[in-house]
């Protein structure tokens, strides 16, 4: 089975753009989807472009995608936004789109994005739980 990374996005005139940017780069991409449109990159290749794949899907979907959630909020009933796992594997974090906008409109996507990720990591390796006071002694303890 082919591994690959997929963007969603929610307009597919946005997930066809996104994609146009991704060929530029010289990856190959398969749009697919109807109402939630999945741009398609294998894996290998894209990990290699991680970096400009991510400015990209942030440029488009927090903020060509944004813009149309806030035209049309009641054409849209869900935001997210994609958490890479530890096994290099990506989810997307679905929420209500007054929740996503109320979140940009205090933190930058760089901001959210390393929130979201501390959150997954905190969850994907537990740290024993506690206090923030009961985690330092640990940590000072153990170094």
């Amino acid at each position: 089975m082919l591994m690959q990374y997929e963007y969603m996005f929610f307009d597919l005139a946005v997930a066809e753009r996104f994609a146009v940017a991704v060929q530029r780069l010289g990856l190959p991409v398969r749009v697919e989807g109807d109402e939630q449109i999945s741009v398609c990159i294998p894996e290998a290749l894209a990990t290699a472009y991680q970096a400009e794949l991510e400015a990209l899907y942030d440029k488009y979907f927090f903020g060509e995608q944004a813009a149309l959630v806030e035209q049309a909020h009641d054409d849209f009933s869900a935001a997210g936004i994609q958490i890479q796992l530890q096994d290099g594997r990506y989810t997307t974090v679905m929420m209500a789109p007054d929740i996503m906008n109320r979140l940009l409109s205090v933190f930058s996507v760089e901001e959210l994005n390393q929130f979201m990720h501390e959150v997954a990591r905190a969850i994907e390796t537990p740290n024993g739980g506690g206090s923030i006071c009961e985690l330092v002694r640990r940590q000072k303890t153990s170094s």
